[in-house]
């Protein structure tokens, strides 16, 4: 079994960075709300959070929890959230993208030190790559 890489310390300068910063990121990942679970597609992700497709809008406040994958980790991020916003399809609002889906803003309210290391890493690679190879293609769909 290969051994896992060391996640690298973000600083003070990239946490601050970090917390200010939202990538597109097409995954596949698992919803559990209200004793059951669904499958949802995140399609960015922040430190405090990420937004998830979903058709059916839920509560503002609403407690969920969030199961993902990230990039050449077998083990999955699992964070409780809560409903921060709400994007239903069609819905007008200036702040939010017209291409945006419908679904759901989540912000992490319990999240592991070591999923949030692995995080911090995944944004920290993102922010380190070239302007040009940020931009999102159809090859990033995983799991």
């Amino acid at each position: 079994m290969a051994r896992p890489k060391p996640v690298p310390r973000p600083t003070r300068h990239d946490v601050e960075a970090l917390s200010r910063l939202r990538i597109s990121f097409i995954r596949r990942g698992t919803l559990h709300v209200e004793g059951s679970t669904e499958p949802v597609l995140l399609m960015d992700l922040a430190r405090h959070g990420a937004f998830v497709e979903r058709g059916q809008p839920l509560a503002l406040g609403a407690e969920v929890t969030l199961e993902f994958w990230l990039p050449g980790n077998d083990l999955p991020v699992r964070a409780a959230c809560r409903v921060a916003w709400t994007h239903e399809h069609g819905a007008p609002n200036p702040t939010i993208s017209h291409a945006l889906p419908p679904g759901l803003g989540l912000e992490f309210v319990a999240l592991a030190e070591a999923d949030l290391a692995r995080v911090d890493a995944v944004l920290l690679e993102h922010l380190g790559r070239p302007p040009r190879a940020r931009q999102f293609s159809g090859r990033h769909l995983h799991r």
